[in-house]
């Protein structure tokens, strides 16, 4: 599946529609949206695969990468509908839509997938990512509040909250006049 994914992904960058359609083809069979992690022959997890429904993810990526706009929102919309249910995919997407792009638009969609993710489980990664589109799409008083409940959580969680406390520092960085 690793080989066959960086197969698909070279392809994507290649801008090479036909070896795409091939690799997708044969990648069908493994995309479950389950997680893939790699054991050596003495059992020792050395990676993980972590693509929930790869085959429209990597359209996605390739009509992005052509500039082919309708296509890609086209392909945008079954992505969607495919892991909306999925809220650790859903937050997945979310967070690299928001690390990766400044456009509004495709922030204001990063937004829909985090608060459906949120909706299905509300947890400290979740309502971090929301804090973070938040921060980007410059809602400053949200993002805050957001990023107070996801340290909130944290705590109740027992999780690191680290990588909160320094989005709650750039907020209170860019919120000053």
């Amino acid at each position: 599946v690793r080989v066959l994914y960086a197969t698909a992904y070279e392809a994507v960058e290649a801008k090479d529609a036909a070896r795409l359609d091939e690799v997708m083809e044969l990648m069908r069979p493994y995309d479950t949206g389950q997680d893939y992690i790699f054991k050596e022959m003495d059992g020792r997890a050395t990676g993980l695969l972590r693509v929930p429904n790869m085959e429209w993810g990597l359209k996605m990526m390739y009509h992005e990468k052509m500039g082919e706009v309708e296509k890609y929102k086209a392909a945008e919309k079954i992505y969607t509908e495919k892991i909306w249910d999925n809220a650790k995919g859903l937050d997945e997407v979310a967070w690299r839509r928001a690390k990766q792009t400044n456009d509004m638009e495709k922030l204001e969609i990063a937004r829909s997938w985090s608060e459906r993710a949120i909706e299905l489980q509300p947890t400290s990664s979740h309502v971090h990512t929301l804090a973070f589109i938040l921060f980007k799409m410059k809602d400053l008083e949200s993002a805050k509040t957001q990023a107070e409940r996801a340290l909130m959580l944290a705590e109740e969680e027992g999780k690191d909250s680290s990588k909160i406390k320094i989005l709650l520092g750039k907020i209170a960085k860019e919120d000053r006049p």
